[in-house]
């Protein structure tokens, strides 16, 4: 018999992924919309005692849980949140971080929806799915949790617990061991219900919740430039990354066309649905995807839309086809920019493409009427501060004589056009940047170890404790910490560039402490390593 699965999506993050596979793996998937009382009353309806949701809303579980017992499955978009989730007690089963395999989810629904609270299966099921399965089953059982000489009794029907709350927090926040024990008479708190238990439960978690969303907000827009044209953006890591891409209708001799300039990111398909339903489309009438550079996730995206798009059509560089065939996307129809005469594609509207081959051998700037699309190329982070958008190309470009050469193959097209990058603001006055870019002159420098060391302690003096601490956090298994500075490095000193680089995105707490940061360092001529920004 298949899994029957509630689902809220209000953001349509993970839909369009599951409900193909649940059709032909036989699972059901009921997809509820509406305000909060229609959710509660379908919740109430449905024959489902598994619910997938946004952990921004798990307070609909919790009022949910009123009614009938059900185990969660949150959407995460960060590592934070599960976190944060694990030291309430749930489970690695509860976590659904985006982007996931649509597979590993139906095992982990499969799991919790068929594990028995037996001795040998609750540290599988967590605390959290323990209390519920004990629930369900109106077991008088007891659930011990306990570390280290600490314990706690938990009794789930009616629920009660033998120690206060902040004990049985504690615990939960450590690596608990959990036992099952008979009946007993002393409980310290009784709650009415499953869901004024974890309604207390988490009440600690509610401020921290309000305070990791501002802070990591990720913004996304769809902005209509013109009739017929979408910058479809998201800004991530803090602020500090603004990644785009572009959606052209087309029309012309009774045709039409839509391209897809660039993809979105993994956590961000829905953005591609919800851009397209602006031209009342959906993505089978994609004319062709226009690949200006390309990232592994972007070879993700492909795969996915790939199992809904039956005929997809990708234009790009040649050595694209060889990664889509390793990658297991050579179902794609692909067309290389090299096979086309003349580098120019006529479209069924009358209108041309051009394409502009870059040194790179896997980036190519289009050009579409009077708009010039590139990828990383006249890009920036999401500024548009003159020295930061410099750093931005000598990060990609360790050669100074390969920026000027890509540039120059772009200069007879910049006086028509406007720049669409991939990443960043978009050019208005691209013969403005590109005497910016062409006349910033550095010499790439790799670092070595004893400079890498130097360079982190530089950095960790410019942040607060908190962002030190969430520095190290993400870098701390690279170093050895000595008196309040590190004192050695355990990898490539140039790779580890490349970590504290992206780690120190993470860490910051604004955009500009970042850019502040960053142009510190380059004081020192260092160059890190290209890596996907």
């Amino acid at each position: 018999m298949g899994l029957k699965v509630i689902l809220y999506d209000p953001k349509g993050e993970v839909e369009y992924l599951l409900s193909d596979i649940f059709e032909v793996t036989g699972h059901t998937l009921y997809s509820l919309k509406g305000d909060e009382e229609e959710i509660l009353k379908g919740i109430k309806e449905l024959d489902s005692q598994l619910f997938i949701l946004p952990v921004s809303n798990k307070e609909l579980w919790i009022e949910a849980l009123k009614e009938k017992v059900l185990f969660p499955f949150f959407i995460l978009n960060n590592n934070r949140e599960g976190e944060r989730l694990l030291s309430y007690g749930f489970s690695d089963l509860n976590l659904v971080p985006i982007p996931f395999n649509p597979l590993d989810l139906l095992n982990k629904l499969t799991v919790v929806d068929k594990l028995e609270p037996y001795e040998d299966s609750l540290s599988e099921l967590g605390f959290v799915n323990a209390v519920l399965k004990l629930a369900i089953s109106g077991s008088s059982k007891i659930l011990k949790v306990s570390h280290q000489g600490k314990e706690c009794s938990v009794k789930a029907f009616p629920v009660s617990i033998s120690c206060d709350l902040p004990k049985l927090r504690e615990i939960l926040k450590e690596e608990y061991e959990l036992s099952l024990g008979e009946e007993q008479e002393k409980y310290t708190k009784s709650f009415e219900n499953l869901s004024e238990f974890f309604e207390e439960l988490l009440s600690e978690d509610s401020t921290a919740v309000q305070v990791v969303e501002v802070s990591e907000l990720q913004e996304e827009v769809l902005e209509e430039l013109e009739e017929g044209f979408l910058l479809i953006y998201k800004v991530l890591n803090n602020g500090i990354v603004k990644r785009n891409f572009y959606l052209l209708k087309l029309q012309g001799r009774g045709r039409e066309v839509i391209l897809s300039v660039g993809l979105p990111d993994l956590g961000s398909i829905s953005l591609l649905n919800k851009g397209l339903e602006k031209f009342s489309k959906g993505p089978g009438d994609i004319t062709a995807v226009l690949l200006p550079t390309c990232s592994y996730e972007d070879l993700e995206v492909l795969k996915r839309l790939s199992l809904k798009v039956q005929r997809l059509t990708v234009i790009g560089r040649r050595r694209l086809g060889n990664l889509f065939r390793l990658y297991g996307v050579g179902n794609l129809r692909f067309k290389a920019i090299e096979d086309i005469p003349l580098l120019r594609a006529g479209l069924a509207t009358g209108h041309t493409l051009s394409f502009i081959p870059l040194s790179d051998g896997l980036s190519v700037a289009v050009k579409v009427k009077d708009k010039l699309f590139t990828g990383k190329l006249f890009g920036s982070f999401n500024t548009e501060d003159t020295d930061i958008r410099r750093i931005f190309h000598k990060i990609l470009y360790p050669s100074r004589d390969v920026l000027l050469m890509d540039l120059r193959t772009l200069l007879p097209y910049l006086s028509e056009s406007k720049v669409f990058p991939l990443f960043g603001p978009t050019v208005d006055n691209p013969e403005k940047v590109y005497a910016e870019l062409r006349d910033y002159r550095y010499t790439p420098n790799l670092v070595k170890m004893q400079e890498a060391v130097y360079l982190l302690n530089l950095t960790l003096d410019y942040l607060s404790e908190e962002e030190k601490e969430a520095l190290l956090e993400k870098i701390g298994s690279y170093v050895e910490l000595g008196d309040k500075m590190v004192t050695e490095i355990f990898t490539e000193p140039n790779l580890f560039m490349t970590e504290l680089f992206n780690a120190l995105m993470e860490a910051v707490q604004t955009p500009e402490r970042f850019f502040y940061i960053l142009k510190e360092l380059f004081n020192y001529g260092i160059y890190i390593p290209p890596s996907e920004v």
